[in-house]
């Protein structure tokens, strides 16, 4: 039996080092070949038999071991896989898929590969025991030289709130010193499109990318040793100095996925399902209570409530009047961003400063259907997480918008699963702001309910605003939003042409259209849609807030149309019996046909730009007698848009 054993050994390591190794797809298309190279294990990645990415190499140093090299002894399991989840805050309902496996097995570790029909993903198994360090942790994707790249630039001290312009540069121009964002899109020159990220990112560090002349190599942020502490109320923390490790954490585990996702084309990455499918397990037993929707917000639009008999600011009469303009459209929420507490470092989340009755805005709120959502510091939180939850669960909030983690080392993954059980114990659903990119948390505890970590709306107000704000917006569906919602902040009822766009802090706008303003609710992945601009605007605009007013948050179904990564994207999206279409265009006017039967529509609404929306981006049209039973074209001026609201018979 031993003898057999070891025969066995032999013959899958001259298996594994001919290269011959591999595991398909469901439909055949993508293999992951699996070889080892002077016993380090190395994989290829082929999409219709095309090298996308490899050789790799992949290898983790625990405890001063390295996993994944110097490999003796191991036995290879290969199996399938059937995921179905319920995915209720998401772009579809449901989700089911389908993945076949290959384990390579090296005694007390594991080296998991994972191959879906648009995407792949490896990630080690360990069995150690106690407690662990891992000092590092190596992911190299070698890339042809030909390609070029989507990626946001990411500061070498790594303090970032994942806020960045994303860029469009070729491969062999990169430079090396630079950090790149989490997700990177790589355009390969034999046509498909490849999208990195780590993933399901659990008690661990979340990475960076970064490019070394061959492909690109996974960076992290090393445990902080000691911190700083940064801004006015002393909530932010800047790392000073950094342990010689990456993490702290169970020897017994699953390390976070590598993601490869695979594309023939830009469109198809915006329905990909493989990251839910990463994600662990929904950890709430009943999701019932967690309500996405709409939300009135006043901090982007500097409590700009004109014609009122008081003061707009942080105060109890301002919020009144989000509540009734709220209850008026029938959107369930206010949120009150910073300013609520009061003044004091540190900040104690427990002092309600006297201008805001909490109380009696929280009762005001409830008589007319409308809840209360509170801005909240993440480390005066963190300091006092569970009385702060109780208090305000208690008090009737329904949740809070943490911000200012500004890191994805371990410290700050683990503070933001601990935010998300703990606000799901009392019931508070969570946006995070200032944080890191979407790794999983969402579908594991589904009360976070959005991230931020995108360059959005509020760079709109600052004078540190530089680039293509338009054309950013249409790269941002087929990188960040692919691996979770993005809390965008649209709304802007102040749009402008490129020729007129200024900076204006207490008079933010947007650049584009109004029809392409409205036309980011149905784009924008959002399950908190915040409404960014004041009540009085939109009371001045009531066909724009009416037809918002009634855009959906989540999705049942979601299909693409029409999309190319910076240049234009149109998705088609159902809720229950309802569909929505939606496009956003670069600076190139364009004419798209849209044929209606596949939905069918019994009638139409259609929210579009005007005829002088290239030099007047406030106008457009309502056209509330759209032909469905025939193709319908639709203009988009150069920065615009449209919306459409399909009923079914």
């Amino acid at each position: 039996m031993i003898k057999r054993y070891f025969s066995s050994i032999v013959l899958l390591l001259t298996i594994l080092t001919a290269g011959a190794e591999s595991v398909t797809s469901p439909n055949g298309r993508l293999a992951v070949d699996v070889g080892l190279a002077q016993g380090a294990i190395t994989y290829s990645l082929k999409s219709d038999g095309q090298m996308l990415t490899g050789p790799n190499t992949c290898s983790m140093t625990v405890g001063g071991t390295t996993l994944g090299r110097n490999i003796a002894q191991f036995s290879v399991t290969t199996g399938s896989r059937n995921i179905n989840r319920d995915t209720p805050f998401y772009r579809q309902r449901a989700v089911s898929a389908r993945c076949n496996t290959l384990t390579v097995h090296c005694g007390d570790y594991d080296v998991e590969f994972a191959v879906f029909d648009d995407g792949a993903a490896y990630r080690f198994v360990t069995r150690l025991p106690g407690q662990v360090q891992v000092q590092a942790d190596e992911s190299h994707f070698a890339l042809d030289k030909g390609s070029q790249l989507w990626y946001g630039p990411m500061p070498k001290n790594m303090y970032t709130s994942f806020e960045s312009m994303y860029q469009h540069q070729a491969f062999s121009t990169l430079d090396t010193a630079q950090l790149l964002s989490p997700q990177v899109l790589v355009e390969l020159p034999c046509g498909k499109r490849l999208l990195l990220s780590d993933y399901n990112v659990v008690d661990y560090a979340g990475w960076l990318l970064q490019a070394d002349g061959t492909g690109l190599h996974a960076v992290y942020a090393r445990y902080p040793r000691q911190e700083r502490v940064l801004g006015a109320t002393g909530t932010q923390r800047m790392v000073a100095s950094r342990e010689p490790y990456i993490a702290r954490t169970g020897g017994t585990r699953a390390f976070p996925w590598k993601m490869m996702l695979v594309a023939d084309s830009d469109a198809q990455l915006l329905t990909s399902t493989v990251p839910a499918c990463l994600a662990d397990s929904c950890q709430i037993a009943d999701t019932r209570w967690i309500k996405p929707g709409l939300v009135s917000w006043e901090w982007w639009n500097c409590y700009g409530l004109k014609g009122v008999d008081f003061k707009p600011g942080v105060n109890t009469a301002t919020y009144k009047y989000h509540i009734d303009f709220a209850s008026q459209y029938h959107i369930p929420y206010i949120l009150i961003d910073a300013g609520w507490t009061e003044p004091g470092v540190p900040l104690n989340l427990l002092k309600i400063r006297p201008e805001v009755d909490l109380p009696a805005l929280v009762d005001y709120g409830r008589q007319r259907g409308v809840g209360i959502l509170l801005w909240s510091d993440a480390w005066p939180l963190d300091s006092n997480m569970e009385q702060v939850c109780r208090v305000y669960s208690e008090m009737g909030i329904k949740g809070f918008k943490i911000d200012h983690m500004n890191r994805n080392d371990q410290p700050v993954v683990d503070f933001m699963q601990r935010a998300a059980a703990t606000c799901a114990r009392y019931h508070l659903m969570v946006d995070f702001h200032g944080c890191m990119t979407p790794a999983g948390l969402q579908f594991t505890w589904p009360n976070v309910v959005n991230f931020e970590a995108v360059w959005g709306a509020e760079h709109t107000k600052f004078k540190s605003y530089h680039g293509d704000m338009l054309v950013n917006d249409l790269v941002i569906p087929f990188i960040r939003q692919v691996v979770g919602p993005v809390d965008y902040t649209p709304g802007a009822m102040r749009n402008a042409t490129r020729a007129d766009f200024k900076i204006d802090t207490r008079e933010p706008m947007s650049l584009g259209t109004r029809s392409r303003e409205i036309a980011k609710y149905v784009i924008f992945e959002a399950p908190l849609g915040m409404l960014c601009d004041s009540p009085t605007s939109y009371e001045q605009e009531p066909a724009c807030t009416d037809f918002i007013s009634r855009i959906p948050t989540t999705w049942d179904e979601t299909r693409v149309v029409k999309a190319s990564v910076g240049h234009y994207v149109v998705l088609a999206r159902r809720k229950g019996s309802t569909w929505y279409i939606a496009g956003m265009n670069d600076w190139q006017a364009r004419d798209i046909t849209l044929d209606l039967t596949g939905f069918n529509a019994a009638s139409a609404i259609l929210f579009k730009d005007g005829r002088l929306a290239e030099s007047v981006a406030t106008d457009f049209v309502v056209d509330n007698e759209v032909p469905t039973v025939i193709p319908v074209k639709v203009h988009m001026a150069a920065g615009g848009g449209f919306a459409m609201m399909l009923t079914t018979r």
